[in-house]
């Protein structure tokens, strides 16, 4: 949509640079540096049995691993981390939610041993809206 005539359009003073915001780009990251893994569900059961699935993405490169299980553990998480480190070589930083399976001591053994100096953001709590009542 036209905000005014052509020739109004054509002949009206250009913007002054102070009006122009400056943009910055995002800083390049390094590929499978990355990680966020989260449990989503529970879901309707499948045929497998299967209620539940683990998800990791990767940030620079958008790479996405989503594994389809029965139940929510630690075992689990350590699993896909472990499955992260021997693919993708060891990421320089793990986010994710402050749920129980991530704050079990089996989880965050596994991350020091496995990504020795991992930036992680398990220890923060989360906003998570409210459930009405």
């Amino acid at each position: 949509m036209l905000d005014s005539c052509i020739p109004c359009q054509l002949y009206k003073p250009a913007l002054k640079t102070a009006d122009i915001a400056t943009i910055h780009p995002y800083s390049t990251k390094k590929a499978f540096g990355l990680w966020e893994i989260h449990f989503v569900g529970r879901l309707v059961k499948t045929y497998a049995g299967n209620r539940y699935i683990i998800t990791a993405i990767e940030y620079a490169t958008a790479t996405a691993i989503a594994w389809a299980i029965q139940e929510r553990s630690a075992a689990v998480a350590v699993e896909l981390l472990e499955n992260i480190v021997w693919t993708y070589g060891k990421p320089a930083g793990i986010i994710s939610d402050n749920d129980e399976e991530f704050r079990s001591q089996e989880f965050p053994a596994v991350l020091k041993r496995s990504v020795p100096n991992c930036i992680s953001t398990q220890h923060i709590k989360r906003l998570r809206p409210r459930k009405p009542r």
